[in-house]
């Protein structure tokens, strides 16, 4: 941990791909991706889901995997984006995060 707490605090911004460092750490914004095309939903992932900022929904209305319910619950009162193509970035996101970090 003390090695990744000087790569946290060298830059006022700093993107982390990982559940478990949210045992560590609170984000300025923590934002879940889920892809609905997937079947593996982490312990880890459901763990922390409740605890998201937002929620980015891969192909969600293509879909239908086992978690759904589970998510669905967790996820009350959590801003959700759906989206097809992962690559790109809904706007209302892009003000979410701006709004979080300013």
């Amino acid at each position: 941990m003390p090695q990744l707490l000087s790569l946290v605090q060298s830059s006022p911004f700093l993107m982390i791909e990982s559940n478990w460092i949210l045992r560590h750490i609170q984000p300025d914004i923590n934002i879940m991706v889920l892809r609905y095309d997937v079947e593996d939903f982490k312990d880890s992932a459901r763990e922390i889901l409740a605890r998201a900022d937002a929620v980015v929904a891969v192909n969600k209305g293509t879909f239908l995997p086992s978690w759904n319910d589970f998510a669905r619950e967790a996820m009350a009162g959590i801003p959700e984006f759906e989206m097809a193509d992962p690559h790109i970035i809904p706007p209302a996101l892009v003000k979410l995060v701006k709004t979080k970090i300013d």
